[in-house]
């Protein structure tokens, strides 16, 4: 600490939910007291994504049958025998969400046992390390082992090191995987007027148009003061672009 200040950076850097600007414009992750850790805003960020793996398990199972979008079904060259075909991106996914919380709980638990059916498994897995994650995130650097794919077809095993801040990010990362592939991101309306604050063009609305954030800067202005602060009557969200 200097002048009662932290010295370190957040792990996430420009990705960090409490970034700062520097007076040169760079972004720099929020203050930290202990190096290669997470601020409070991403921990918390992250624990809570998380807690909701389960869930996430759940809804691409529910999902994996179902017809993919259009931007996204594969072209049909010939006729196939199976007229729903399990959509593997939904699998994969699944998969990651399996291999990556048992991997985790039994680290935690030292090795203790899981059910072997799949679903149970998934759900014992999650409450172990939902509610392990102080335990989980004060993991020291080890090599684990990981399949790869291989850029000529197949996949390969490697190992690589990780330690508990990479568990709890690789983790959330699943989360915010599976809210893309089913679609359930929120989306955004844009506004074609810079911010105030940082002159750069990424001002959004919500979907109910009572807050505007930018997410540049990530100032954030509930409707009418912002409205106040650019000088305009109303928030016009028909200009969007």
């Amino acid at each position: 600490m200097t002048n009662g200040e932290p010295i370190h950076e957040c792990r996430q850097g420009t990705r960090c939910h409490s970034r700062v600007r520097d007076d040169e414009g760079r972004w720099h992750g929020g203050g930290i007291e202990r190096p290669d850790t997470l601020c409070r805003s991403c921990e918390e960020s992250a624990f809570a994504s998380i807690r909701q793996l389960y869930d996430d398990w759940l809804l691409l199972e529910a999902a994996k049958l179902q017809p993919p979008p259009k931007d996204r079904a594969p072209k049909v060259t010939h006729s196939t025998p199976y007229s729903i075909p399990i959509r593997l991106d939904i699998d994969t996914l699944q998969s990651a969400i399996e291999d990556e919380t048992l991997t985790w709980a039994r680290i935690i638990t030292r090795g203790d046992p899981v059910p072997t059916q799949r679903q149970k498994c998934v759900q014992k897995c999650v409450a172990i390390v939902a509610a392990n994650l102080g335990t989980l995130i004060d993991q020291t650097w080890r090599h684990h082992w990981r399949m790869t794919p291989r850029a000529d077809g197949g996949d390969e095993l490697i190992h690589v090191g990780l330690d508990g801040v990479d568990a709890v990010l690789g983790l959330a990362d699943l989360h915010r995987r599976t809210r893309e592939v089913l679609g359930l991101n929120e989306t955004r309306i844009w506004l074609p007027d810079p911010c105030h604050v940082c002159g750069v063009k990424a001002l959004t609305s919500s979907s109910d148009q009572e807050k505007v954030t930018c997410q540049a800067c990530r100032a954030v202005w509930a409707k009418e003061e912002f409205a106040r602060l650019n000088g305009v009557g109303v928030l016009d969200t028909k200009r969007a672009s």
